[in-house]
């Protein structure tokens, strides 16, 4: 007899699984597969890449998967290479993580952010940001360790089980990730992986009981053909008349999307998501530039200690984040690159120090003039950085450091703390109201004739940089402002100067409400104007953001600020005499900077209740609203290119809570999300459970008596082996069975061999099996599974019914 045709059920089931994957598959089979495999990782690596927008080029992510491909291919090559190879691997991934666990949690951070701000663009929610600390972000370390598991457990499925499940699952997870906040795929990285899971799972067919090796080839290369056939007609025959149909269904689409967004977005206002949000507890967090109107919440968290020498007599603003440019949804700084490029041409001092001196003029001016306008002496300060965000030194507005360590001079006028805790020096208290008159500009601080250049020539950087209007939109702001500006011109005879325009500008203003309670912002709507026209209710942010616009609108360059705000009633007197603050969370705000000319930047406050001369209480609004949210602060992480782009690594500050009460406390709530998670997770495990049993039933009910005898002991073989009862594939029937009902007290006499006759019967001899045989051999092993269940523990037998699904 034959080696093939031996009547051994357990040598034909052991070929089976042999032949059933790559193993035997032949030359051309053994190509196809692991060429399925690199599809399968280049697909999921780039499309992770492409998701998050990691800063990977294509030749070195094929480079990078072609490397870890082929090294988890020697690994999967048998079992001698799995034992050998994979210790190996597993530490040699460890030592990596631990020698840049510090860049590569960076990394996940930034990865973290950016999908984050995919949420809050698009839902108009702040689920909250990770701090990374300022320091630049490398994608390269984050990319080898995710790729590097990501493709072992790929290779996992697909070279050592000869399983599609790890693939699709990864596949699916992706897709529903970037549909989740209106990231559509590339489509590249899409077709080639469905491309790969079709091929694989063609190439797992088991409709030939003995399939060999040339039929996996030849379902691997009809798969290939056929599916790049199909996505070849499909580019060029069906997408055209499927485009022109998609776009006149599109507004049909939008507007159903758009009542859904609503409901979504009330459902969150209701219930309070943002502030029990999972994230909205993470220590260190801060916003980005993004525009919202949800208040995240606050946990009273001190940012900033400060002592002075005197009581201060009116409010002390801390400058942090600088917004340059309106995106409609987000303000964006003026990045780095951006100001040296123009500060090249400028050639004010010697020695190629332009950039570094006119930053050090910005931070000093017009800051070095003292009891210009009849000012108390100044306050001697020391500030210590607590719980910050970002990489900001938070320096009050008209102050001089002294002793505070190197500053880093970001841009034009960000100033970063690079590495120090706190800060000593002197500022002035006088009132930013005054600079803003026409006559104070010659009068302030008389510089040297090349501070009095670099500040001629910066000022034709701001009105470059600092005067942009988004040129589509803002339709009716636009007509308002021009409206106001005609009035002003027409009442006056002349064009209306700074201080009028402020003025203007509050006026108008005063026509909205401080309120934090407030609907979600309207799909296709300007945040300003929804809040000037439409919603007529806001906080800081829709406050500053309208006055920053309308400056620019009337011709005077502004600029969107956010920091804390030190109110003369948070200081207390300590027993020296002197005075000491604790400035938390709860004072983060946002305002306006205008430009003076020959005076610098000058704070503005537009919010109402938040004058800088008077003494109202952040508590106070919250009877009329609730506290300030959130401020629009990011770190700084320069773009490669001199071109203004969002800055996608933004992180996060704590928001004031809403003011609306909730019907169910914070924490029942709280445990009520984890409840209801855990509960859907176990209804997950438990409708699993049910299908999979559901198909072993029809499996063993099967009206081919024959065929359900064979899946019977096919199936309680692999119940053997998931139990962790181990035998050589290639032992005999006889033996096996032997062995088996040794070691089984659970078997009646000779049960098993019995049961193993009757597999082989059912397999070999052509005899017509009964119902009865297969009520014997389902005895057999539902007795078999009773035992193993109830000789373990509980977490066994929870693993056992709900995992392996016995």
């Amino acid at each position: 007899m034959a080696k093939n045709e031996d009547p051994s059920i357990r040598l034909s089931l052991g070929r089976l699984r042999i032949n059933d994957g790559r193993k035997g598959s032949g030359r051309v089979g053994k190509v196809l597969w692991y060429f399925y495999y690199f599809l399968a990782s280049l697909s999921v690596m780039f499309w992770f890449v492409s998701l998050f927008r990691l800063s990977i080029s294509v030749p070195g992510l094929i480079m990078l998967v072609l490397i870890m491909d082929s090294w988890y291919a020697l690994v999967f090559f048998s079992k001698r290479t799995i034992k050998l190879f994979l210790p190996i691997t597993a530490v040699g991934l460890a030592v990596f993580i631990l020698w840049k666990k510090r860049v590569i949690w960076r990394g996940l951070a930034f990865i973290v952010n950016t999908y984050a701000g995919y949420i809050q663009e698009y839902y108009q929610y702040n689920p909250g940001y990770l701090e990374t600390g300022g320091a630049s972000v490398s994608a390269a370390p984050v990319t080898v360790a995710v790729a590097a598991i990501v493709l072992l457990w790929i290779g996992y499925g697909i070279l050592k089980r000869n399983k599609v499940w790890n693939l699709l699952l990864l596949e699916i997870c992706l897709l529903c990730a970037g549909l989740a906040v209106n990231r559509f795929p590339h489509p590249i990285p899409v077709i080639i992986g469905f491309l790969a899971t079709y091929g694989i799972t063609c190439m797992k067919n088991r409709t030939a009981f003995r399939i060999t090796g040339s039929a996996h080839a030849r379902a691997g290369i009809t798969a290939l053909l056929t599916v790049g056939g199909i996505a070849l007609l499909s580019y060029l025959i069906l997408s055209p008349p499927l485009t022109e149909k998609m776009l006149k269904l599109h507004p049909e689409v939008q507007n159903m999307q758009d009542q859904l967004e609503a409901k979504l977005g009330k459902v969150m206002n209701n219930f309070g998501f943002q502030e029990n949000g999972l994230f909205g507890s993470w220590q260190g967090m801060i916003e980005s530039g993004i525009l919202s109107n949800e208040a995240p919440s606050q946990e009273d968290v001190t940012a900033i200690r400060l002592n002075t020498h005197r009581k201060p007599d009116r409010a002390l603003y801390f400058r942090g984040f600088i917004g340059g440019v309106y995106q409609g949804t987000y303000w964006q700084e003026i990045s780095e690159e951006n100001f040296a490029a123009a500060a090249e041409s400028w050639e004010i001092y010697e020695n190629g120090q332009t950039e570094e001196k006119v930053k050090q003029l910005l931070q000093t001016y017009p800051y070095q003039w003292q009891n210009v306008s009849g000012s108390n002496e100044p306050i001697a300060f020391d500030a210590e950085l607590e719980e910050t965000p970002g990489d900001y030194a938070y320096l009050p507005y008209f102050s001089e450091i002294m002793d505070g360590g190197e500053l880093q001079l970001f841009a034009d006028g960000e100033v970063l703390k690079n590495g120090n805790t706190g800060f000593h020096g002197t500022l002035y208290e006088d009132s930013p109201e005054l600079m803003l008159s026409p006559y104070l500009a010659s009068t302030v601080y008389m510089g040297s004739n090349e501070e009095i250049q670099a500040m001629t020539v910066y000022e034709d950087y701001v009105m470059d940089h600092y005067m942009y209007v988004p040129r589509d939109g803002l339709d009716r702001l636009k007509e308002h402002v021009n409206i106001r500006i005609q009035e002003a011109v027409g009442k006056n005879g002349y064009y209306p100067m700074l201080s009028e325009v402020t003025d203007m500008i509050r006026e108008d203003l005063n026509s909205c409400r401080y309120s934090l309670d407030l609907e979600p912002v309207p799909s296709g709507v300007d945040y300003t104007e929804n809040f000037f026209f439409d919603q007529k209710e806001g906080f800081c942010t829709h406050f500053a953001s309208t006055a920053v616009l309308m400056y620019r609108l009337a011709g005077y360059p502004a600029r969107y600020v956010t920091g804390y705000i030190g109110k003369p009633s948070a200081f207390s007197q300590n027993e020296d005499g002197t005075w000491s603050a604790e400035i938390t969370d709860r004072n983060a705000h946002a305002w306006a900077e205008v430009f003076v000319s020959q005076v610098g930047w000058v704070p503005v406050e537009m919010t109402p209740g938040f004058s800088a001369a008077a003494d109202t209480d952040i508590e106070d609004l919250s009877e009329a609203g609730g506290a300030d949210p959130p401020l629009n602060i990011t770190t700084q992480t320069p773009e490669p290119t001199q071109e203004i782009k969002p800055d996608k690594t933004a992180v996060q500050l704590p928001a004031a809570a809403n003011s609306h009460q909730k019907t169910i406390p914070d924490l029942l709530l709280k445990v009520f999300v984890v409840l209801a998670a855990v509960a859907f997770l176990c209804l997950l495990l438990w409708l699993r459970r049910l299908w999979i049993l559901a198909k072993r039933e029809q499996r063993f009910r099967q009206k081919n008596c024959s065929q359900a005898i064979l899946s019977i002991v096919r199936e309680t073989e692999q119940m053997l082996i998931s139990a962790g009862y181990r035998l050589p594939e290639n032992l005999p029937d006889a033996e096996y069975a032997a062995k088996v009902q040794q070691d089984f007290e659970v078997l009646k006499p000779n049960e098993f061999p019995d049961f193993m006759e009757l597999g082989q019967q059912a397999c070999f001899s052509g005899e017509r099996m009964t119902v009865q045989d297969v009520k014997q051999c389902v005895q057999v092993y539902e007795g078999l599974r009773q035992h193993f269940y109830e000789n373990h523990g509980v977490f066994w037998k929870l693993w056992w019914r709900f995992i392996k699904c016995y």
